[in-house]
């Protein structure tokens, strides 16, 4: 049996604000097919544009569930991520005192970046799984530089001295190993998938990276380590509080690389209600995501269906629940970050209100707003 599903493609009701993305537009396709056996297979191509930085992004992510009773899957992910500048800045970076750092005043030079990612995924025991894949990733200049100075240099020692270092593209191939742990995991079968529902305990979870050199002409050395933990709290009545913290960091650099990290990104499209469980900064400049080999975040959500609006429920009965925010980053620069908001989530959108600060100063207030009728 297989089934697609979309939304007309030009509707307004795929627009979506944030208050670091700005405008944007995105579309998504699902398709899925059940095999005998309860396997899976679920392939979402997505594509979308953001008015703030004119950039298209389009991604097609596909799973393969091929053992569900160990949920043991295949995964395949393709398609163009955020711009990001190499690591050759971020010693210029942090030299520079927090008093006068202002990215407006620094020059970035941008790359464009095209990924493949493969990965496995299987359920050991119960609450214990192991992730193994590789990522892939070509990056080339948005602008590419200009060296006829070089060329037409008269020394052919200093064009021979200087051309190997001006390169307009960069290869990374990278295999990557995660474990994720879960104590008391509770969980039914439905036919023979096993479906996870909920611990009293929180989850660990640890991803390490190795970027080798001179595999498919990759460049550059460097490994990974991200740790993150998170629990779902439980409070009755459809109440819960939400917790994540996570560290991360680059270490054994060798040649350009680029700070990518996997827990601490940016989507580059607006997500809605299900954020990770608020595991994202809404307000923070897309340039400091990248802007350090290290990283300590934490995030606080709490969610109720009757907290504010329950005074006004005359006037917002369409309002499914309420959340309040509170999160934490510390990088050099930002030290710390934080970041505190109200939203609420419908049946038609959701909207969210945020503050934030850096350094213990006040730094602006922004919003997001996300159509979900066709995510509900």
């Amino acid at each position: 049996m297989g089934s697609v599903r979309c939304s007309p493609l030009i509707n307004p009701f795929l627009l979506s604000y944030g208050g670091s993305n700005g405008l944007a537009y995105r579309q998504e396709f699902k398709y899925n097919c059940l095999f005998p056996g309860d396997r899976l297979l679920r392939v979402v191509p997505k594509v979308g544009y953001n008015f703030k930085r004119k950039e298209f992004y389009w991604s097609v992510n596909s799973d393969f569930d091929y053992w569900p009773q160990k949920r043991a899957a295949f995964h395949v992910s393709i398609g163009n991520g955020n711009r990001i500048y190499s690591s050759d800045v971020l010693d210029e970076l942090k030299n520079i005192p927090d008093s006068l750092f202002n990215f407006d005043k620094i020059h970035l030079d941008y790359f464009n970046d095209l990924y493949f990612k493969l990965d496995h995924s299987w359920e050991i025991v119960n609450g214990l799984s192991l992730d193994l894949g590789l990522s892939i990733h070509k990056r080339s200049e948005v602008k590419r530089s200009d060296f006829a100075s070089v060329k037409s240099s008269t020394d052919p020692d200093v064009v021979s001295d200087l051309m190997p270092k001006l390169r307009h593209t960069y290869n990374s191939f990278a295999p990557h190993v995660g474990l994720s742990w879960t104590p008391g995991q509770f969980y039914y079968m439905n036919g023979k998938r096993k479906v996870n529902l909920y611990s009293k305990y929180p989850t660990f979870a640890v991803d390490w990276e190795r970027g080798m050199s001179g595999v498919f002409n990759s460049t550059g050395k460097y490994e990974r380590v991200e740790c993150d933990v998170q629990q779902n709290i439980s409070l009755g009545l459809m109440r819960a509080l939400y917790l994540r913290f996570g560290w991360g960091t680059f270490t054994n650099q060798k040649e350009m690389y680029f700070v990518d990290f996997t827990n601490f990104s940016r989507s580059n499209l607006p997500v809605g209600w299900n954020d990770e469980i608020g595991g994202v900064f809404q307000l923070l400049d897309g340039r400091w995501y990248n802007s350090s080999r290290k990283y300590v975040r934490g995030h606080v959500v709490y969610e109720s269906p009757f907290f504010l609006i329950s005074h006004f429920k005359k006037y917002t009965q369409s309002v499914l629940n309420e959340r309040l925010y509170l999160n934490a980053l510390v990088v050099p620069h930002l030290k710390p970050y934080i970041e505190a908001g109200y939203g609420i989530g419908t049946s038609v959108f959701d909207f969210g209100a945020f503050v934030s600060f850096s350094n213990w100063k006040y730094r602006e207030i922004g919003c997001k707003f996300t159509f979900e009728l066709f995510n509900r």
